[in-house]
């Protein structure tokens, strides 16, 4: 063999190299990537599924009724404690909701009716509001105010909801004040994707 081929043979076997290498990282690349969009899809489904049963008042407090979630999001490893969901009623507070009402420091804010976790997952709060869990009930509900005093969700600013603008709450639009919103926001674990996703969670959110 002439040192010319020689020399040739030896730049396509660098050649091919490289090439099995760019190609085998794309591939992996794509792999890891598209497993990771299965996840969120798989994420929004659930998280989709619990709102529509959420907005037609199922009671997720009832343990048989926590089964479902797990049945659902069996694919995202519910039953290793890698996920959450919140769910919470909020409504906006008018000068029709206040009425007469002096001290309803909630007029025309967006406030948290019910709130109520599901799941085993820590998260540091929720997306928008983080309100004192002392002040509902364990099945989600608002507790009672003193006798006399107005409900809490018109008093109380701990349960208003920070920079909410998704909704515009004006009969021109659709929506009446006073009208009661679903959302359900969900967090599952899973890890950081550099130049896709920077935290360790997959975070959702519908409205109904």
């Amino acid at each position: 063999m002439s040192k010319r081929n020689r020399v040739r043979r030896g730049v396509a076997i660098v050649e091919s190299a490289l090439i099995i290498l760019l190609v085998t990282s794309l591939l992996m690349g794509a792999i890891f990537i598209g497993s990771e969009l299965i996840r969120m899809l798989q994420a929004v489904m659930v998280t989709r599924d619990v709102g529509h049963m959420y907005a037609r008042e199922v009671d997720f407090s009832e343990p048989i009724n926590q089964t479902l979630i797990a049945k659902l999001a069996h694919e995202l490893a519910w039953d290793s404690g890698q996920g959450v969901l919140i769910l919470s009623t909020i409504q906006f507070i008018s000068d029709t909701e206040c009425g007469a009402i002096s001290n309803c420091n909630n007029r025309n804010s967006w406030v948290l009716t019910h709130r109520l976790t599901v799941g085993a997952l820590p998260i540091k709060s929720a997306y928008l509001a983080d309100p004192p869990a002392a002040r509902f009930n364990p099945d989600g509900t608002l507790k009672n105010p003193p006798p006399g005093d107005p409900p809490f969700y018109l008093t109380d600013t701990g349960l208003r909801l920070t920079g909410f603008t998704r909704i515009t709450p004006e009969p021109a639009t659709g929506f009446n004040t006073g009208t009661a919103v679903y959302m359900v926001e969900s967090y599952f674990k899973s890890d950081p994707v550099i130049g896709f996703r920077d935290n360790p969670y997959i975070r959702t959110e519908v409205f109904f």
